[in-house]
């Protein structure tokens, strides 16, 4: 080795190029079946490179003493020859194949975001690029613009700065970080990166880690970052270019991938014949099911006409279609020949949850012939749905093919990679049109933007009343509030630049502030309403949490982590009951059994066992060493001088076990959440707070006006699922919370399929609360379940005068009266439902009342009571 290799010139570029022998980047992994999976993307660094942030600073010329640890000698010397020219090697051909594969194929749907860690990549060098000061677009905030000669190239040549030495580390770093996607994640411990394409979000990628991980020089203290430890330093070594080789073997079998996909997108150029677009909402003219067009090809009809084999290969008499044209021969006629031989498209069409079961044929699905496996019909068998309220299509397949629903367009916008295979689709209307309806503001925008701020403003109200105690639940609880608080934008400006940034709309950023809201609420509504039942019930517990405990019949040890008052299935059949007295009454406790115990048993390992008291006894002392590998003892902590284990705090707050000396601030912490955040939920929903109270704005901004707007206006089924929940939540709400409890323990009732109970409990509430329109709501619920039509009437029309809007009420009484067989009101029941809440699942009854009234003249035959039954609604 000579000191000329420590300045390279690249003259097989087509202009030569300055570079030093550099480390390499990094690798992805993909699986070659199903979705591709990445692993850490990284390749090895180069032991004899030294990547220098000053002008000042060169390359030492001696490879022994450059391999970070200041020393070296012959054999090294080799050792780092190789593996430079491995990470060379591997560093060109990624790049060459990201080059390949250019910018306008989608990866997105294809590679996850990649997340990469110490050591995969340098700790010291990731924490300066942490470091970098970038302006909320991502921009660096330094004056000098960067200069990099070596941006395009594939040597791997190391970052030179002719700035000055005050920000001769920084500077190269911001150009890193410039190589990296606006929307990467970059904090001290770790790097997020979404992959959309290949250039420039792969490529960046591999050229930053490249750069990361080669031994970096510091300008100040000339030490090296790379890994002091030559046996840590070669066992990182040798994975990151195992990883490097992987990651060449997984972009091999992607690129078959991507030829399928460039593929499809030359059939799919071609739309001549093709009636219905990708994302259009269809309807199956003769099954009358619903979906939306997930993709199209060409073929012939014949394909349809493959026969049925019974048994033996012979034809099935169940299947035989005798109204065939076809002699007994089987051989097709001169016209069902041509017939067969006429080209149709064929669509897949991701079908509506609700009308799944109005498929015949048994489905018809496209994975006969390795197609998509979603069902399919024929171009002749489908027609447009015109109905606004019948379009938002329930089904989570929808997410893995579509953006999002566009509520001007009334269809579904393709993902990038759809698009990609389906270039013309999607573009029946000029560019003008399209441009014109994406800069139309939906009503909603400005309500959007009023929820996030009510959302920032509650979180940080209640972050700052509750006290900061490490390590309980409080520190739990604050350390959500502050990433909703944190989470949230202030500057109208900021918000703008995430949304057209990001992709995503004012719609969606509100929901996902106002879910993780809601699940804050909804964890405190439930920690307080377990331990006020556990208040009442832990006399009756023989073994509290974190006992070791030996069954009495089968003998194996665990540990207790939950109890039952009752037990909370049906547990009268079960075997190792049969001795127990009316174990229904009785406490069940929830064990994690020792593994050796449960094989001796039952032959196998078993992760928890559900045990009545009865069946139980204290474990002793000299027995209690147990190997309980599915317990978290991170959080569950052994006690050697009592031999049990001590839960985690949220546990004990619900099971209503000591806290220590903080348990009263701490209760009274959790309770002022509650009540504060039903305080909001009311106000919301009915208003009444004086001017002067600090919930006062926040309630206005988060009105149940307002979330219903923005309800309206969703773009995706799970972002509606959201907000229904939040609405639940403010039906709910009730100045007393003695009432609300009630409400729960109802609710609790029906969902442990005890209907009687529940009803005997929502029937007392209505009576002693008879404004509270969700227990009306509730006591329909159960008339309905029960199969009692006309109370379930009753109270559905209850409920609905106290609270007009409540969407759930609507949908009830439309069951209810379409159970009846009053399709005509009905139909216009869930038709008010639906304008309130769009993607409600009611849709597919209320096409089913559609075409049940165009088919048979009914609705003149409701009578004079249904139409005054309709004026009291």
């Amino acid at each position: 080795m000579t000191a000329s290799r420590a300045l390279v010139i690249a003259t097989c570029r087509r202009r030569p190029t300055c570079r030093r022998p550099g480390n390499a980047g990094g690798a992805l992994s993909l699986s070659s079946r199903g979705p591709f999976r990445w692993l850490p993307f990284f390749i090895p660094p180069s032991s004899e490179s030294v990547l220098c942030f000053s002008t000042s600073t060169t390359a030492n010329p001696n490879p022994a003493t450059s391999n970070g640890t200041g020393t070296g000698t012959g054999t090294g010397s080799s050792s780092a020859d190789t593996n430079a020219l491995i990470a060379r090697a591997l560093y060109r051909q990624l790049l060459r194949w990201c080059k390949a594969t250019g910018s306008d194929v989608p990866l997105g749907h294809t590679i996850p975001p990649v997340t990469l860690t110490s050591p995969r990549v340098d700790a010291a060098a990731l924490k300066i690029l942490a470091s970098v000061p970038t302006n909320k677009h991502g921009e660096y905030l330094h004056d000098t613009k960067a200069t990099s000669s070596g941006n395009n190239d594939d040597s791997g040549g190391s970052i030179n700065s002719s700035s000055s030495s005050s920000s001769s580390t920084t500077y190269p770093y911001a150009y890193l970080h410039g190589m990296l996607p606006h929307d990467a994640v970059v904090d001290e411990n770790m790097m997020i990166v979404p992959i959309k394409r290949a250039c420039p979000d792969l490529s960046g990628l591999i050229r930053t880690v490249y750069r990361l991980n080669a031994p970096v020089c510091n300008p100040d203290t000339s030490t090296s970052t790379n890994i002091s430890s030559t046996d840590d330093a070669a066992h990182i070594l040798k994975d990151r270019i195992s990883l490097g080789f992987e990651t060449m073997r997984s972009l091999n079998e992607l690129s078959s991938v991507i030829e399928q996909m460039k593929l499809s997108r030359e059939a799919h150029s071609d739309r001549t014949g093709v009636r219905y677009y990708v994302g259009q909402v269809v309807r199956h003219k003769a099954d009358r099911w619903r979906g939306v067009v997930a993709g199209w090809k060409r073929g012939s009809r014949g394909w349809r006409q493959q026969p049925v084999l019974g048994p033996g290969g012979g034809t099935s008499l169940t299947t035989k279609d005798y109204g065939s044209t076809r002699s007994s021969t089987g051989a097709a006629s001169p016209e069902e020949k041509k017939k067969e031989e006429e080209e149709v498209i064929r669509y897949d069409v991701i079908i509506d949850s609700g009308d799944s079961h109005l498929l015949s044929d048994g489905g018809r699905r496209g994975s006969d012939d390795g197609e998509s496996g979603f069902p399919f019909a024929l171009q002749d068998e489908l027609e447009i749905i015109e109905d606004d309220l019948l379009v938002r299509i329930r089904s989570h397949w929808v997410l893995s093919k579509f953006d999002r629903f566009d509520v001007q367009k009334g269809r579904f916008m393709p993902s990038d990679a759809v698009r990609f295979e389906y270039p013309l689709d999607g573009v029946e209307e000029s560019e003008d049109n399209d441009a014109a309806a994406s800069a139309t503001a939906l009503p909603s925008d400005e309500i959007a933007k009023d929820v996030v701020e009510g959302v920032r403003s509650f979180s940080e109200y209640i972050l700052e009343m509750v006290p900061s105690r490490n390590g309980t639940v409080l520190w739990s609880l604050r350390q959500k509030l502050s990433a909703v608080s944190s989470g949230t934008l202030h500057d109208p400006e900021e918000v703008a630049s995430l949304v057209a940034n990001a992709g995503m709309s004012m719609q969606q950023l509100a929901t996902m502030q106002l879910r993780s809201l809601l699940d804050i609420i909804l964890e405190v509504s439930e920690m307080t309403w377990q331990r006020r039942n556990a208040m009442k019930e832990r006399e009756k517990i023989r073994f509290p949490l974190g006992t070791i405990v030996r069954h009495k019949k089968y003998g194996f040890r665990g540990v207790v982590v939950a109890w039952d008052s009752k037990p909370a299935v049906d547990v009268s059949r079960w075997d190792g009951l049969q001795d127990v007295e009316n174990p229904q009454e009785k406490p069940f406790y929830h064990v994690i059994p020792d593994v050796n115990d449960c094989v001796r048993a039952f032959g196998a390992e078993r992760h928890f066992r559900y045990v009545v008291d009865d069946n139980l006894e204290p474990c002793p002392k000299n027995q209690s060493v147990i190997d309980v590998p599915y317990l978290d003892t991170e959080e569950w902590v052994l006690n050697p001088t009592e031999w049990n284990y001590s839960p985690p705090d949220v546990l004990k707050f619900k099971y209503a076990e000591s806290l220590g000396e903080d348990e009263d601030m701490i209760v009274n912490a959790i309770l002022f959440v509650k009540r504060e955040s039903a305080k909001l939920h009311l106000a919301s929903r009915d208003g009444g707070l004086e001017r002067t109270d600090p919930l006062f704005a926040m309630a206005n901004a988060l009105s149940l006006d307002n979330i219903l707007k923005l309800l309206h206006d969703t773009d995706n089924l799970n972002d509606a699922a959201s907000i229904e929940e939040w609405c639940k939540e403010v039906w709910k709400a009730h100045a007393d919370e003695d009432v609300r409890r009630r409400l729960d323990d109802g609710l609790a009732d029906l969902l442990r399929d005890n209907k009687d109970r529940a009803l005997a409990r929502f029937s007392e509430l209505v009576q002693d609360e008879p404004a509270y329109a969700e227990a009306y709501n509730k006591k329909s619920t159960c008339h309905y379940m029960l199969g009692q039509m006309n109370a379930s009437l009753e109270a559905a029309r209850a409920a609905l005068h106290l609270a007009p809007t409540n969407f759930q009420a609507l949908s009830g009484l439309g069951l209810v009266q379409y159970e009846t067989r009053r399709y005509q009101l009905a139909a216009e029941t869930f038709r008010r439902s639906l304008q309130l809440d769009p993607w409600g699942p009611i849709s597919s009854r209320l096409s089913v009342c559609i075409d049940l009234l165009e088919a048979v003249d009914i609705a003149n035959s409701d009578d004079t009571n249904e139409e005054t039954e309709e004026e009291d609604i």
